[in-house]
């Protein structure tokens, strides 16, 4: 049964799978895609090989509009003979690599990068992986990366690791790999990468930029690998030529925040006056005791209670005053 329908080309957006990939692309199975590719030392995105673990390792799709993730996963068995579309794969032992396929039976386990949605402990979508889509961006607090999305804003490889660095620890997000900042293109100064309110510029391809910069949460130190400027910003400018960035210091921060832990994360200012006023209400409780043991006249326990009193308020306004000048 079928029937006619009349489309709607208004609503039809721009589909990149496969775009200007070739011939090459659409007449050949995926497996001599990879092989063929991987033979030249060449990328075999939009296809990948990496394996999806529990550590969570993103990259960017093929026209960095989202962070991806490779579907590469383990099957119980060797997949059948069609199935299978490597010879090696990182990280797997020769005699298992029969085992890995993508997850997807529409695309034949056909291994590539899917962009997909980050879920609640119940399992329920919070928000996509779409770089270009502004109802993606992170709470301020949980922005490890300093992420931006919305229009204007791509998809950027890390070199590395995230660290989060809060007093004497120091964390590593749950995941890592990619993420998307907004950029600009320039024709004196080529592409540059831009970290919450940082510019960071790029001087030649697969140049790694050091990024730092402190929240109220944490001192976050990473890294960005630039891709070739004339494949973000061909169609803008002509990219200026490459050349050696140059050599920039290590980046200094006077204070590193600190936290202690009641019901929700303090500054350790905040922390230290509640733990002061807490060590004057036993002082001053246990002097008030001391005083009604040993003092059996009315006047005399009365003088004392009264200068007890004014001392802890005189120390709780020095210590009130100390807060305020360190937050300050």
């Amino acid at each position: 049964m079928s029937s006619w329908y009349k489309a709607d080309y208004n609503q039809a957006g721009d589909y990149e799978w496969g775009k200007n990939l070739g011939c090459e692309f659409v007449q050949n199975s995926c497996y001599n895609w990879i092989s063929k590719h991987q033979e030249r030392g060449e990328s075999i995105h939009p296809f990948c090989d990496q394996v999806k673990r529990g550590e969570l390792w993103t990259q960017c799709a093929y026209y960095r509009h989202s962070v991806a993730l490779c579907n590469l996963i383990e099957y119980q068995h060797n997949m059948p003979a069609r199935y299978q579309y490597f010879d090696t794969i990182p990280g797997v032992p020769e005699l298992n690599v029969g085992k890995y396929a993508g997850s997807v039976e529409l695309a034949d386990y056909c291994p590539y990068l899917q962009e997909f949605s980050w879920t609640d402990d119940a399992n329920n979508p919070v928000r996509g992986s779409n770089c270009q889509d502004s109802q993606n961006n992170l709470a301020t607090d949980l922005n490890f990366f300093g992420e931006r999305y919305g229009e204007g804003s791509l998809c950027f490889e890390h070199a590395s690791r995230w660290y989060l660095h809060m007093c004497g620890s120091l964390n590593s997000p749950q995941h890592a790999g990619s993420g998307c900042y907004r950029y600009s293109c320039d024709k004196e100064q080529g592409l540059s990468i831009h970290v919450l309110n940082y510019t960071h510029r790029c001087y030649h391809a697969q140049q790694v930029i050091n990024v730092a910069f402190l929240t109220e949460e944490y001192l976050h130190r990473g890294t960005i690998v630039c891709p070739n400027c004339r494949d973000i910003c061909g169609d803008k400018i002509k990219c200026p030529p490459d050349k050696d960035a140059p050599a920039v210091s290590a980046q200094r921060f006077k204070q590193i925040p600190c936290r202690c832990s009641l019901v929700t994360p303090l500054p350790l200012s905040l922390c230290t006056a509640l733990f002061l006023l807490i060590v004057i209400a036993l002082i001053h409780d246990f002097m008030l005791l001391h005083c009604n043991v040993l003092m059996g006249d009315g006047r005399t326990k009365r003088f004392i209670e009264v200068v007890v009193e004014v001392v802890v308020v005189v120390v709780v306004v020095v210590v009130v005053v100390v807060v305020v000048v360190v937050l300050l």
